[in-house]
C-alpha cells in the first residue's frame, strides 16, 4: 500500500510536468499550494477509502511526498 500511495502521488504530480522526488519541497519549490495540498487529500482519501483527520491534513505534513508517508503510517492508515 505504502509504495501504491508514493507512486500515484509521485505519478501524479509528474503528469502534471513536476520533476519531484520523495524528499522535493513541494511547498517551497512552489509545485503545490493550498488547492494542490487540497486535490492530493482529496486523492488520498479516495486511495485510502477513508477521510484524513485535520491533525494530517496540515501544510507541514505536505512538504514532501515523504513527510505525507510518514503521517499516513504514523496515524496507521499504512504500514511502513
Amino acid at each position: 500500500m505504502r509504495e501504491r500511495i508514493r507512486d500515484r502521488l509521485l505519478g501524479h504530480l509528474r503528469d502534471q510536468g513536476h520533476a519531484v522526488d520523495v524528499d522535493t519541497n513541494l511547498i517551497e519549490s512552489e509545485v503545490i499550494d493550498s488547492i494542490g495540498i487540497l486535490e492530493l487529500v482529496a486523492m488520498l482519501e479516495s486511495e485510502l477509502g477513508h477521510e484524513l483527520d485535520g491533525d494530517i491534513v496540515r501544510a507541514e505534513t505536505f512538504g514532501t511526498i515523504s513527510s505525507i508517508l510518514r503521517a499516513l503510517e504514523e496515524h496507521g492508515l499504512i504500514r511502513p
